[in-house]
């Protein structure tokens, strides 16, 4: 005669075992460093800008015009 068990959990066993894989899961999980927006050198400003406006002329647009005069840079 065969004899089987069921294992049944409760409902804290349970708990504890999804609070342990969420907790290695977290754990395991590694932030990036925050990107900080950098300016570029003055050096290198005045030819970026310049590069900007050619390929904003190449695509047929106007530099100049208002909406983009005013675009952050």
């Amino acid at each position: 005669m065969t004899t089987t068990s069921s294992h049944r959990s409760t409902p804290a066993q349970e708990s504890d075992l999804l609070n342990a894989i969420h907790s290695d899961v977290f754990e395991s999980i590694s932030t990036k460093p925050s990107r900080t927006m950098k300016s570029a050198s003055d050096s290198l400003n005045e030819p970026m800008m310049e590069a900007v406006r050619t390929l904003l002329l190449g695509v047929g647009e106007d530099p100049e015009r208002e909406g983009l005069l005013k675009t952050h840079h």
